[in-house]
């Protein structure tokens, strides 16, 4: 049944692929617009194209960016974080950039990276505040395991080594443990 699906979906890309070519010829696209509308078809082609390989690149052909990113739970490389931070500062030197959609303005650029930046600050900080409060925690730890070790030296101080406190305590008594015997040597 799989396979089924797999095989009728590859055919509607197939047709969805030549549609957009045809479109290119009929229309006389150009090469910029026709550019933008295979890369909509691709990126919504992702789903298929990540299924095991079932519709591999010999349908597809990657000649665009997708302009969205799929995967938006896990942290950008700082690689690709600073391809974007070094965009944004070759954006805002663009002197007439003034975009279709008010979205991608300078301005709300400038919006999402000061928030970005802003996020980005406040993890630092609750990441020192959470390493300090953790060393907080393992002292406070040491601290009362320190004391649990002296109130039960205390225990056995005042009750004796075979009492039923000191067992209590989580301790064993001393007739609980086996009595040394000697080797026998042949």
């Amino acid at each position: 049944m799989y396979y089924i699906v797999a095989e009728i979906a590859e055919n509607v890309w197939r047709v969805a692929h030549d549609v957009v070519g045809l479109a290119k010829n009929v229309f006389m696209l150009d090469n910029d617009v026709f550019t933008r509308a295979y890369d909509v078809f691709i990126c919504h082609n992702d789903v298929f194209d990540s299924h095991n390989g079932l519709f591999g690149s010999k349908y597809i052909k990657y000649e665009g960016d997708c302009h969205m990113a799929n995967n938006k739970t896990r942290p950008l490389s700082p690689k690709l974080l600073q391809e974007d931070l070094d965009s944004f500062a070759a954006l805002e030197a663009i002197a007439g950039y003034t975009p279709a959609n008010a979205d991608f303005s300078v301005a709300k650029g400038t919006q999402k990276k000061t928030s970005m930046e802003t996020a980005q600050t406040k993890s630092v900080q609750d990441a020192a505040t959470a390493a300090a409060s953790r060393d907080d925690e393992i002292a406070a730890q040491w601290v009362f395991h320190d004391f649990i070790i002296g109130a039960r030296q205390q225990v056995i101080a005042q009750f004796g080594d075979n009492s039923n406190e000191k067992q209590a305590v989580g301790l064993k008594k001393k007739s609980e443990y086996k009595k040394a015997t000697k080797k026998k040597t042949p």
